[in-house]
């Protein structure tokens, strides 16, 4: 499947769509290093089409029991392409998944990073240099609280939001399929 193909495909589905995405992208390294590159390739199953103001007001419901009153800021770069599905910025289109922290039937996200061919499950077992010299936006984060989110009754269980740069995206999977996404 083409790159265009894969966005048109994804702003066409109706509804919230839980969907599949493996994505890679080549890590930011420091000017001075010359080792290998490193490749952070992810995994994740997350809806597309879920609006993020109603998931997160139904965790609060389902917490508290009462009606959430959460409400988003607006997006911090970009414009929506076709709301809630897909994002552009600067001439590169990202797709929006959503998903919850404990939500049972979808499989944790997966990252592994493959440094000369070999991939390693743990960011720890990179070779030291790589790790050292891997700019931080690349590492992996800390997962954190949204605070707004707690502000607002969930305290637990909180949706988070991913946007992925098309132009990363290597297979798609849905409902009918699986797909190779290639540029075009």
């Amino acid at each position: 499947m083409l790159r265009n193909e894969f966005i048109k495909t994804v702003e066409a589905l109706t509804g919230c769509e839980l969907i599949t995405l493996v994505w890679e992208k080549v890590c930011g390294m420091r000017k001075s290093y010359d080792g290998p590159s490193v490749i952070k390739r992810t995994e994740m199953q997350g809806r597309v089409g879920a609006e993020y103001v109603n998931s997160v007001n139904n965790r609060v419901k389902a917490e508290t029991g009462e009606a959430g009153t959460f409400e988003p800021l607006p997006l911090p770069w970009g414009e929506w392409s076709v709301y809630p599905r897909t994002i552009e910025h600067k001439g590169a289109k990202y797709v929006r998944l959503t998903r919850w922290e404990e939500q049972d039937n979808l499989k944790p996200a997966r990252t592994v990073w493959i440094c000369q061919g070999e991939e390693y499950e743990r960011f720890e077992d990179l070779p030291a240099d790589a790790r050292a010299n891997m700019l931080a936006s690349d590492k992996p984060k800390a997962r954190v609280e949204n605070k707004r989110q707690a502000d607002a009754g969930a305290e637990e269980n909180q949706v988070k939001a991913f946007t992925v740069n098309s132009e990363n995206v290597k297979i798609f999977r849905a409902s009918g399929g699986e797909w190779p996404v290639t540029a075009g």
